[in-house]
């Protein structure tokens, strides 16, 4: 018989990178069992042999020795002879002695965790009054109608020991310090250089109406890791709910460029590696 035991590992921050969980496994011997009842547990043998004082997995209870059953050979008669090997050390008291009904064994493994950081920065890439920052002598601030662009990154560190899934990102856009705050749906990139057929703002960086990138430059992905996604649609892994002041949604498994390809599985964020969100907002 094989028997699996399915170990889940806490959601909390109690649980580090290198931990060290032990699984424990008690066999014991029982009879009077049925397909779906589990047998009673056989305390003492008849052999001169007694089971472990405490209580069984199926309810029995041993509180105290047993007197001891030492029988001879009955033609007539079936007796129990406890034949177990000595078990590994564990707290069940199956461990460490032989021929007691019950015999122990225990694995364990190493946590192992994707280490993740997470950081928000932003830039005034336009004002009406000072223009765009893609000139050098240009400083726009965050005035009514400038635009602000913010770059969320997130890194799995170098050390970390195994790979992040990453699932969904939200950011909840807040303009109650700043006044209303909307997103810009025609991404403009803090570093194109404007030219003669780009005026800004009113151009987009994407030739579709899109207001969120996704960056995987930072990986090893396709394309040399310079893979990028444009989008405002659920379907391809972005969302923007509530404007004005709303909330921009990524779902990286549903992100083309961080899908299932050589050697990455959805979502995947390896060790040293990073993957950046970008998008405007309109200060109004």
């Amino acid at each position: 018989m094989t028997v699996y035991i399915v170990s889940t590992i806490p959601d909390d921050l109690t649980v580090a990178n290198g931990d060290l969980a032990v699984m424990s496994l008690v066999a014991q011997v029982a009879d009077g069992s049925t397909a779906t009842v589990e047998g009673a547990a056989i305390m003492r043998d008849d052999n001169g042999n007694l089971g472990v004082i405490g209580t069984y997995s199926n309810g029995g209870t041993l509180t105290a020795v047993p007197a001891v059953s030492d029988i001879a050979d009955g033609p007539a008669t079936e007796e129990d002879v406890f034949n177990d090997p000595i078990g590994t050390i564990d707290s069940s008291g199956a461990g460490g002695s032989t021929k007691i009904g019950q015999t122990s064994d225990d694995s364990s493994y190493i946590v192992g965790a994707p280490d993740l950081t997470v950081s928000k920065t932003s830039a005034v890439i336009y004002d009406p009054i000072n223009l765009d920052n893609f000139t050098a002598t240009n400083n726009p601030k965050a005035l009514p109608g400038a635009y602000i662009q913010y770059t969320i990154r997130i890194d799995n560190d170098a050390a970390a020991t195994v790979s992040a899934d990453l699932t969904t990102l939200s950011d909840a856009i807040d303009g109650a310090s700043a006044g209303v705050i909307n997103l810009d749906v025609d991404l403009l990139d803090a570093v194109k250089i404007l030219g003669a057929t780009l005026v800004f703002p009113g151009d987009s960086e994407s030739p579709l109406a899109d207001a969120v990138r996704i960056d995987t430059t930072g990986t090893g992905r396709s394309g040399g890791g310079g893979s990028t996604t444009y989008c405002l649609s659920a379907t391809a892994g972005c969302s923007y709910s509530g404007d004005p002041n709303g909330t921009v949604i990524v779902d990286f498994t549903t992100v083309p460029s961080m899908g299932v390809e050589a050697g990455y599985t959805v979502g995947e964020l390896k060790p040293g590696e990073f993957v950046e969100v970008v998008f405007n907002v309109i200060v109004q």
